[in-house]
């Protein structure tokens, strides 16, 4: 058949495919959802066990799980959202935008975000109206939502324009998929950790506190070799790391807004080559560790 011999010519290579900007973007974005989401994993309670909130181990734990509890509750509106709008990469990754966005603000909350926390300014009044347990509660149901909204719409993303007949390649792309995740999973600790560490001028004590803890006598002061501070002071790390996480995040989020603009998609792809539409019924990629 002269027709099914052109289409097959003419059709982008799997390689070709996999190196469009759509799912170069794809890749990226799930790769980096896991990160900044995994930057919190050696992180926060360096802010729930230290003042102002000075949470147990417990109680910090209950964190953790009320996120997930989120994520797993987002997911569901979400994944009906995705299969009642088949093949829309710019409805795709506008969800996915706004998941970073919704990252943003758990970031910028749970910091606080703010230009005393970099060290710009002494004082913040922005630090200082987020610096209370509701904002930290609020910025943990935003963690669950973002990484909810940043993930779930990317393997229908990049299944847009994918021969259906190609099991090969949906397996391939299904296995990229799962390891971006991980892989940025996997680097979360080791961005967030060193992070945390290399922007920590003032201390803060952990609590509940140890008989070896040595508490800073004062309050305003510089802090002594080895001392931590039992009242909350800028510049403790923690607001520093959360805040750059926040900004990356946020610079990420304008990045996936002028994509879907732009409708950069892998539509094209199928177009070009006289291909249909991959369907998005193939087994999806395990959706990774609960958030």
């Amino acid at each position: 058949d002269v027709t099914a011999t052109k289409a097959l010519l003419s059709r982008p290579s799997n390689n070709q495919l996999l190196r469009s900007p759509s799912a170069i973007l794809g890749f990226i974005s799930i790769g980096l959802s896991g990160t900044l989401v995994g930057t919190l994993d050696p992180t926060l309670s360096y802010r729930l066990s230290a003042p102002p909130f000075k949470y147990s181990a417990t109680q910090v734990g209950f964190f953790f799980t009320f996120s997930s509890i989120v994520y797993v509750v987002v997911s569901i509106p979400v994944g009906r959202i995705a299969d009642a709008h088949k093949n829309n990469s710019r409805l795709y990754k506008a969800i996915t935008c706004t998941g970073f966005l919704a990252l943003f603000l758990s970031f910028a909350l749970l910091a606080p975000i703010g230009t005393s926390a970099l060290g710009f300014t002494q004082s913040d009044g922005l630090q200082a109206a987020f610096n209370n347990a509701p904002y930290a509660y609020l910025s943990l149901v935003l963690k669950g939502i973002g990484s909810a909204l940043s993930n779930l719409c990317i393997y229908p993303d990049l299944m847009i324009g994918m021969p259906p007949d190609d099991a090969q390649l949906q397996a391939t792309i299904s296995s990229l998929w799962n390891a971006a995740y991980a892989v940025g999973w996997a680097a979360g600790p080791l961005f967030g950790a060193p992070l945390y560490s290399a922007l920590k001028a003032h201390a803060l004590c952990l609590y509940p506190l140890d008989d070896s803890a040595n508490v800073c006598e004062s309050a305003s002061g510089e802090s002594a070799s080895g001392c931590c501070y039992d009242t909350w002071k800028a510049e403790n790390g923690f607001d520093g790391f959360g805040t750059v996480t926040a900004l990356l995040s946020l610079a990420y989020a304008i990045v996936l807004a002028f994509a879907a603009a732009l409708n950069i998609s892998g539509r094209r792809n199928a177009v070009a080559s006289n291909e249909p539409l991959a369907p998005l019924t193939p087994a999806s990629p395990s959706s990774g560790p609960v958030q």
